[in-house]
C-alpha cells in the first residue's frame, strides 16, 4: 500500500486501543501522531497538519463529534482535512450527525484493520485528487492573479498608510476611514475580475467625494482612506457608503454593494500610538462584518477598549482553556424549609496571564459572537460533573448547576450530558442544568423535548434569570422543568419595592401551582432573606449566604454550616 508518507493523528480515549491502532497504521508506513482526547487532540493540531483525523466519537470530556465540528469551523486548509470517526455505535442518529458535521466515513468498533487501511487510503487517495484539482485551478487563475497584482500595485500598501499616520507634520486633525467589501468575493465569481476593478474605483470614488482622502490598499477587499484634515469631512455622510452602486459587466442593471467601514480621528496633539489606531480599526471592521456588516463604525476610548478585548478574548480562549486560566468557582443554595445546603452554581472563571481577572459578563457574550461558547462550555460541564463527583466521594449531597447556553440546545447536547455524567460516574440528583428564559422562548418544543431528555437522565432543569423574558409565564405550562430561578433584578428591590414583591409573589405562586421548585438570585441581605422565608420561596442563592468559591472552600463551608 502507497501511503506516501502521510500523517495521521490517532484520537481515542482507551489506551490500549489506541495502541493497536497505533502499531497497524506504522505497520502499513504511515507517520501517526496520538491523542488521548479531544482536547489533546485540539492542542497536537496548534503545530501539526496531518493529512487525516481518525477519531474515537465517544470520549469523556469534548467528544469526537465536537472535535469534528470544532475543525470544519476553522477556515484554514486543517478545516478541510479528511476525517474517519470510530464509534461502537452503529445507530443511524450517530452517522447522521457525524455526517452533517462533516465526518467523511465511519468505522465501527471493533475495528476491522484491513476495512480501516482501505478506508483510510481511499479517503486519503480523494484528498490528493481535490488537491490536485485545486493546483490546476490556481494554474488556471495565474493570470487573472497577474491583473489583481498589478492593480494593487497601484495603490500604496499597509506599509506606506503606517508612514503616512505616523508622519505627525502639521498641525490639522486628520481622519482614518477602513473600508471593506462584505461580499465582494461573491460578485467577481459572477462577473469576473475587471468587476473588482469597478467596485473599489466605485468605493474609493464616492469617500473622495465627501472630502480628499489618499487611498491604501490593506488587503483585496479591505482599504484604508486618511483624510489630510479632517475637519472638511462630515463623518455622517460616511452612513451612506454602507451600500454602493456599481456598474456590472455588459450594461446589465447597477450591483447593490454593502460594505462595513470604520472611522477614527487621528490628532497629533494625543500622541496615539498610530500602529494600535489602525489595527484597531481593522478589528472594529472584522468583528463588524462577521455581525453582519453593512454598518459605520466609529471608535472612542471606551469602544478601544471593549474591542482589545474581544480581539484578546477570540485569539486566547482556546489557549487559555489548554493552559488551565479557566476555573469554576461555586455559590451555595440554601433551601429555606430546613434551612440545609442543597446544591452550588458552577460559575467560571477566567485569570488570563496577560490581562489578569476578566469578567464572565465580558468574556461569556464575546464568546458567544465569536463562536467560542460551545467549546468553553464543553469544559465547563465537565470540570463541573468531576466536582459534583469530588463532592460525592467526601459523602456530600450537593447538586451542581450548570449553566447551558442557547447554543447548547441542539440535539446532542442530552447525549454529551450522558457521556459525562457516566465518565465521572454520576447518579440521579447530582447535576442540573440551568437555561435562560430566553433561550427556551425562542422555540418551547424544541426546548421542551431537551429537557424532558435531561430529566430522563436524572438531571436537574431550571430555568435561570425567570422573568426577564418577553413571552408569557403560562410556557412554563408547556416545559417540564424542576425549578424555576426569580432574577435578582426582583430580589434587589426587597423589602421596599412594592413592584418587585407583586411581580415576585405572581411567580412564586405560578411555580407553586405547576409544582416547581424556585430559587431567589441575589439575595444580599438578611432582610431579603426574610422577605422571602415570608412569600414561601423555597430556596436562596446570593452574597448573603455565600460569595462563589473555590470547591476546596465549598466542601469546608458545607462542612461547618451542619
Amino acid at each position: 500500500m502507497d501511503t506516501n508518507g502521510a500523517v495521521i493523528l490517532c484520537v481515542e480515549d482507551e489506551a490500549e486501543i489506541r495502541r493497536d491502532l497505533v502499531d497497524e497504521l506504522l505497520d502499513a508506513g504511515y507517520e501517526v501522531h496520538e491523542a488521548g482526547s479531544g482536547s489533546e487532540a485540539i492542542g497536537r493540531l496548534a503545530g501539526l497538519q496531518p493529512d487525516l483525523i481518525l477519531c474515537d466519537v465517544n470520549m469523556p470530556g469534548l467528544s469526537g463529534l465536537q472535535l469534528l465540528e470544532q475543525v470544519r469551523a476553522r477556515g484554514d486548509a486543517l478545516g478541510e482535512v479528511p476525517f474517519v470517526l470510530l464509534t461502537a455505535y452503529g445507530d443511524r442518529e450517530h452517522q447522521i450527525r457525524g455526517r452533517a458535521l462533516g465526518a467523511d466515513d465511519y468505522l465501527i468498533k471493533p475495528v476491522d484493520y484491513d476495512l480501516l487501511l482501505a478506508t483510510l487510503a481511499s479517503r486519503l487517495r480523494n484528498a490528493r485528487r481535490v488537491h490536485a484539482r485545486v493546483q490546476s485551478r490556481i494554474g488556471d487563475l495565474e493570470s487573472q492573479l497577474a491583473g489583481v497584482e498589478r492593480r494593487t500595485a497601484t495603490l500604496p500598501d499597509r506599509m506606506a498608510l503606517q508612514a503616512a499616520l505616523a508622519d505627525g507634520r502639521g498641525r490639522r486633525r486628520r481622519g482614518l476611514l477602513v473600508a471593506s467589501f462584505d461580499e465582494l468575493s461573491r460578485h467577481v465569481q459572477q462577473f469576473g475580475s475587471s468587476f473588482q476593478d469597478e467596485a473599489e474605483q466605485a468605493l474609493i470614488g464616492q469617500v473622495q467625494l465627501l472630502a480628499p482622502a489618499q487611498a491604501y490598499r490593506l488587503d483585496s477587499e479591505t482599504f484604508g482612506l486618511l483624510f489630510a484634515d479632517a475637519d472638511a469631512l462630515d463623518v455622517s455622510a460616511l452612513g451612506r457608503l454602507v451600500e454602493i452602486e456599481c456598474r456590472s459587466p455588459g450594461g446589465a442593471a447597477p450591483v447593490r454593494l454593502s460594505t462595513t467601514l470604520c472611522y477614527v480621528h487621528c490628532e497629533p496633539e494625543a500622541g496615539c500610538d498610530v500602529a494600535d489606531r489602525l489595527e484597531d480599526a481593522c478589528l472594529a471592521v472584522r468583528f463588524g462584518r462577521r455581525d453582519g456588516g453593512h454598518t459605520l463604525l466609529r471608535l472612542d476610548a471606551a469602544a478601544v477598549q471593549r474591542l482589545r478585548m474581544a480581539g484578546h478574548v477570540e485569539d486566547h480562549l482556546l489557549r487559555a482553556l489548554r493552559d488551565g486560566e479557566f476555573t469554576l468557582h461555586f455559590q451555595p443554595k440554601l433551601q429555606l424549609a430546613d434551612d440545609r445546603l442543597v446544591g452550588a452554581e458552577a460559575l467560571v472563571r477566567w485569570h488570563s496571564r496577560d490581562l489578569g481577572p476578566i469578567s464572565p459578563g465580558v468574556f461569556i457574550p464575546i464568546a458567544e459572537r465569536c463562536n467560542l461558547i460551545e467549546a468553553l462550555s464543553v469544559w465547563v460541564l465537565d470540570e463541573a460533573a468531576r466536582a459534583a463527583a469530588v463532592l460525592a466521594r467526601e459523602g456530600l449531597d450537593l447538586a451542581i448547576a450548570v449553566n447551558a447556553s442557547g447554543v447548547e440546545l441542539h440535539a446532542g447536547f442530552p447525549a454529551r450530558v450522558r457521556e459525562v455524567m457516566a465518565a465521572h460516574g454520576l447518579g440521579a440528583g447530582q447535576l442540573d442544568i440551568e437555561l435562560t428564559e430566553t433561550s427556551v422562548i425562542a422555540d418551547i418544543r424544541h426546548a421542551a423535548g431537551i429537557v424532558a431528555e435531561l430529566r430522563g437522565l436524572g438531571v436537574g432543569v431550571a430555568i435561570d434569570d425567570f422573568g426577564t423574558g418577553y413571552g408569557s409565564l403560562s410556557y412554563l405550562r408547556a416545559l417540564p422543568v424542576d425549578t424555576v430561578k426569580i432574577d435578582q433584578s426582583f430580589v434587589r428591590g426587597l423589602p421596599g419595592n412594592a413592584i418587585d414583591r407583586q411581580i415576585i409573589e405572581s411567580v412564586l405562586t405560578l411555580a407553586h401551582a405547576l409544582g416547581i421548585g424556585t430559587v431567589a438570585e441575589g439575595v444580599e441581605t438578611a432582610e431579603q432573606e426574610r422577605e422571602m422565608r415570608r412569600l414561601g420561596c423555597g430556596q436562596i442563592q446570593g452574597y448573603h449566604l455565600a460569595r462563589p468559591m473555590p470547591l476546596t472552600e465549598l466542601i469546608r463551608f458545607v462542612r461547618e454550616r451542619r
